[in-house]
């Protein structure tokens, strides 16, 4: 994509390269498009946002805004699988809205999750204790679930959360530098997470990686592509994985763990079937469609959009990040009451 607005400033000091060009100062553009991304907040699921970002022509910007939302989870403490799955079994605790059964990786049965005790810690019983169904196959009556061990439990019919086992994050250096004026970079680097998720375009998972594979940054002597930042797991096996991915043209999701708050759709196609999807009808939706696309499927977009109008308002984009000229936001959260 071809760039004629004044390049952001070179500090900090991280070079760009689109198709093997020669390095160059990050383009305004690509710098939107990742502080875009940084800047995205998190709703609460019955407050949803769904924002399109249209481009002028084809390019890797779905994966510059994933790689946006995901350098900003990396300042933050906790954002990790194991963190978000506890977060999520203490709001549901919370909220008493009738009893949470889950089950154990080991222990035999189905458990209620019981109030907090006084020293906030969760207890668990387990459901045969209350007809005294309890078998001597099953040893464990009453326990506690730990943080460190919280992905060892699973709702009852959801499958279990997955972790990566993998090695810690490389290219440290490069996402501190990567954005200016951004929060230190946590111990997240050694753990995975699923609230995000990039959904491909729908000509399949090759095209999308070898679209992000030719948008590269520099810092010093340290290069990467987008497809190896984005920490996607078949795309960088031997490491944790920070972004889920969504196949559009399967359908089929890399990592089901249940935790999506924010979908990335890459392409106008891409986006139409991650709104329809039940996994993340709770979920924040980013679409970025470009213009170049057939008549038809601008159109498709702008009646679904239409048709959101009864469950939707329009909701202004931050102010304080101007699109570049070609680059338009329309965005909708959902009503409340």
């Amino acid at each position: 994509m071809t760039d004629d607005v004044e390049s952001v400033s070179q500090e900090p000091p991280v070079q760009f390269s689109d198709s093997s060009e020669p390095w160059q100062p990050i383009p305004r553009w690509v710098d939107f498009l990742v502080r875009f991304g940084l800047n995205w907040n998190i709703t609460e699921p019955n407050a949803r946002r769904i924002s399109v970002v249209s481009m002028p022509c084809e390019s890797a910007a779905a994966g510059l805004v994933a790689l946006g939302v995901m350098r900003r989870r990396l300042s933050e403490a906790g954002a990790s699988d194991a963190i978000s799955h506890y977060q999520r079994i203490e709001r549901l605790v919370a909220s008493r809205k009738g009893e949470i059964f889950l089950r154990h990786k080991f222990y035999k049965g189905r458990f209620i999750v019981e109030a907090k005790d006084h020293d906030g810690v969760m207890w668990v019983r387990n459901e045969a204790t209350d007809n005294s169904r309890l078998s001597n196959r099953t040893r464990v009556t009453r326990t506690v679930i730990l943080p460190s061990k919280v992905c060892d439990w699973h709702f009852d019919g959801e499958a279990p959360v997955q972790t990566d086992q993998g090695s810690g994050l490389p290219y440290r250096a490069l996402y501190e530098q990567l954005v200016s004026r951004t929060g230190t970079i946590s111990s997240n680097f050694n753990h995975s997470d699923s609230w995000i998720c990039l959904a491909g375009c729908v000509a399949g998972e090759s095209v999308s990686k070898s679209t992000f594979a030719g948008i590269r940054f520099q810092y010093h002597n340290e290069a990467a592509d987008l497809s190896q930042l984005l920490t996607i797991q078949d795309w960088t096996p031997r490491t944790v994985s920070r972004v889920n991915f969504l196949n559009s043209r399967t359908g089929k999701l890399d990592r089901n763990s249940g935790l999506t708050r924010l979908v990335i759709a890459d392409g106008d196609a891409a986006f139409l079937k991650a709104l329809e999807a039940p996994e993340f009808t709770s979920s924040d939706l980013v679409g970025v469609i470009n213009r170049v696309v057939a008549r038809e499927n601008l159109e498709a977009i702008g009646a679904k959009l239409s048709a959101l109008t009864q469950w939707y308002v329009p909701d202004p984009a931050d102010e304080d990040i101007k699109p570049p000229v070609g680059v338009t936001i329309s965005q909708l959260r959902r009503k409340q009451g």
